[in-house]
């Protein structure tokens, strides 16, 4: 069915996104990622071998989408009720901040590992140009924050609204499977 411009094309949109509002989620979330990560990528594969400032900003914006994407649908399905309930989810902590430092830190020894093995395995990598101290400023937060610009999206709007139709556990396949789908531009899925 074609949209109008006019406000009941608008009114037709944010009904298709409050009966469909994973679906909503999954298509601005990729969209937007998508959009920022694939010149990137195109430049990389190009045969750019270092990776610059402004792909590592790209790379960035591109993380926050699944936030900005369930901030968006948050408001327009329940208002500010829904921003709020949202973003309370970060407040609400379930295990000791022992715990949570573990986690942070396996994170980035999973991370540097799996960098480490491709390396003595012989793949190539691309070189960032660590001799400025704006990359390392950007890298920084970009690896620290990523779980919450990436999960808040994930866990904290997907896996809920679909836990209103399905189990958790299919939930859960649901939402990696898209997950996975988000990082497409950046190599083979």
């Amino acid at each position: 069915m074609p949209v109008s411009t006019t406000n009941g094309g608008h009114n037709q949109i944010i009904s298709l996104i409050k009966r469909h509002p994973v679906i909503s989620f999954y298509v601005v979330t990729l969209a937007i990622s998508w959009v920022l990560w694939i010149p990137t990528m195109r430049a990389l594969n190009g045969g750019q071998n270092t990776i610059t400032l402004t792909m590592l900003l790209w790379g960035y914006a591109g993380l926050v989408a699944p936030t900005l994407s369930a901030l968006i649908f948050s408001f327009i399905i329940e208002g500010k009720k829904g921003v709020g309930e949202l973003l309370g989810r970060l407040l609400r902590w379930r295990a000791s901040l022992g715990l949570y430092a573990f986690a942070i830190c396996f994170e980035a020894a999973i991370i540097i590992g799996a960098v480490a093995i491709a390396v003595l395995l012989g793949s190539p990598m691309q070189q960032a140009d660590f001799s400025k101290w704006s990359v390392v400023l950007v890298m920084f937060p970009m690896v620290f924050f990523n779980a919450i610009w990436e999960e808040l999206g994930w866990r904290g709007f997907a896996q809920p609204h679909l836990q209103k139709k399905y189990s958790a556990l299919v939930s859960a396949v649901v939402v990696g499977i898209i997950w996975r789908w988000m990082f497409a531009p950046n190599g083979p899925i």
